[in-house]
């Protein structure tokens, strides 16, 4: 919270100090405005990174399809979102501060290189790199929702910028077992971890090649806001008990997902601890 008001103010801050400079050209205040931009997304960032929105909201409610009837909807993080703010935000910066330097004699947006034009090279180098990573992760920005039914599980991705929607549903009978497993990522992540829904038959072709294999179906916990031990449980319970499947479409249900209190869990696991 501290980092968050710090932030908050040193935004706020040079923004005031920019609107002295507003009259000069358009350029200050399209400045001005990446700023804001910036940290908005940095705000943002802290705030998803704290875990404070998790703990606000446990990602989950109640969601009706045409073909499955009512259940539980299970969102994603919104980790990428603020990621496109920051780097849209200095890419903007970087362009206008280089645009305002050639404009005049010196940029009111780089204080610290009025005199010389090698702060206004570095900053159109960074917004140049700012603005691939913008593209990238803009492209590659998607939205994955998992979807409890009475009749089976669905899972929906999207991507929003392609506007490109998979979506995969799998019958609870199609389901052999369900374990937590990981998928194979970068060498510094180690993997990612996932639920496997194993599956009584193959399935072609595969739709997500980082998750799905044949054989199952993954469902992206490392994504999602629903905590993960939760959410398997569940899964094991409706799987072995299918009498108790109506119960999805109960208008408390999306509360199952939200674990107990920290200190709750910290109390149980020392009492397990302390009777094996």
């Amino acid at each position: 919270m501290i980092v968050a008001v710090f932030v908050l103010a040193a935004g706020l801050g040079w923004i005031v100090m920019l609107a002295k400079s507003f009259g000069k050209n358009g350029f200050t205040v399209i400045g001005a405005v990446a700023i804001l931009v910036f940290f908005v997304g940095a705000l943002m960032l802290l705030f998803a990174l704290s875990g404070l929105g998790d703990r606000l909201s446990n990602g989950a409610r109640g969601c009706t399809e045409n073909d499955h009837g009512t259940g539980v909807s299970l969102r994603t993080s919104r980790i990428t979102l603020p990621l496109l703010f920051l780097f849209g935000g200095g890419a903007m910066y970087g362009i206008a501060a280089w645009l305002d330097r050639h404009a005049g004699v010196g940029s009111d947006l780089l204080p610290a290189s009025k005199n010389n034009s090698s702060g206004a090279t570095f900053a159109l180098i960074a917004a140049i790199v700012a603005a691939v990573l913008f593209i990238l992760f803009s492209v590659g920005y998607l939205a994955a929702t998992v979807e409890l039914y009475p009749d089976g599980v669905r899972r929906v991705i999207r991507f929003p910028v392609l506007r490109r929607v998979k979506e995969q549903f799998v019958a609870w009978d199609e389901i052999a077992t369900i374990v937590p497993t990981k998928v194979k990522g970068s060498a510094q992540t180690g993997g990612y971890p996932v639920i496997a829904l194993e599956l009584t038959a193959p399935r072609e072709p595969v739709q997500h090649k980082l998750w799905d294999t044949p054989d199952r179906v993954s469902l992206p916990t490392y994504l999602m806001v629903c905590e993960p031990n939760t959410l398997l449980a569940i899964l094991r319970f409706l799987l072995t008990d299918p009498d108790q499947r109506t119960l999805l479409a109960r208008p408390d249900a999306s509360s199952w997902f939200t674990p107990p209190p920290r200190s709750t869990r910290i109390r149980l696991s020392e009492q397990v601890s302390g009777q094996n």
